[in-house]
């Protein structure tokens, strides 16, 4: 899921001509060039001119490259998180950063724009929902989110780096948001189906679900063909 996420921004970095100072960084690797992301945490210090964007990942006082190593040590080190990043404005190593539990969404795709955060709520959810604006949404891991996109419910179980690139259109809903992790069921209301469990045995979570899709690597056809059947 995190993998999925940090090898999107990278790639979208590595594919564009420099036009300023932006340096984008995993621990053991990092690329300059043109970025607006805003996923993560922005690295700064006196000593360098250059301000760095950490990715999710580990960051140790051996971290390289050099770059890196010399912000990640240096005494004038600052952090600034993103929404759904809790860090201190100082460097304490070893630094582990990761997205809460929740979901994040960026009013731009590849995780860039204006960032907003939801933690996982403290309750199973109603039948309310609740509008999002967002071209990309990054979930922590075993987090899974039930949308509504163009009347279509869905469940989401990876970071989407590009919305517009879902088989789906029309606006985007927030139905409900829980872990993963949770046995029993985090919510118990939903329509369970056994032929659908077998294949993904929590997606039978999602509250009074006829039609359910699956957005993971490689399983959107098979989903979508089995909630046809439903019809």
């Amino acid at each position: 899921m995190i993998g999925l996420l940090i090898f999107s921004v990278l790639l979208f970095v590595a594919s564009v001509v420099a036009s300023s100072l932006s340096v984008v960084c995993v621990a053991g690797q990092c690329l300059q060039g043109s970025s607006n992301t805003t996923l993560g945490v922005t690295l700064s210090s006196s000593d360098e001119s250059a301000t760095v964007l950490l990715l999710p990942s580990q960051y140790a006082s051996t971290t390289n490259p050099q770059l890196l190593h010399n912000m990640l040590t240096s005494k004038s080190a600052s952090l600034s998180p993103s929404p759904g990043f809790n860090s201190s404005a100082s460097v304490d190593l070893p630094l582990d950063l990761a997205l809460e539990i929740g979901m994040a969404i960026y009013s731009g795709s590849l995780y860039s724009g204006t960032a907003a955060f939801t933690s996982l709520p403290s309750s199973p959810a109603s039948n309310s929902s609740t509008t999002l604006s967002a071209a990309s949404l990054a979930l922590s891991s075993s987090v899974w989110a039930a949308v509504d996109i163009g009347n279509e419910r869905v469940v989401l179980w990876d970071s989407i780096p590009d919305i517009g690139q879902l088989p789906l259109s029309g606006s985007l809903s927030l139905l409900d948001l829980q872990s993963s992790a949770c046995s029993p069921s985090c919510s118990s209301s939903g329509d369970s189906r056994a032929n659908l469990a077998n294949l993904a045995p929590r997606v039978s979570m999602v509250p009074n679900a006829r039609r359910v899709l699956l957005v993971a690597p490689n399983a959107m056809k098979e989903f979508r063909e089995q909630a046809d059947a439903w019809s």
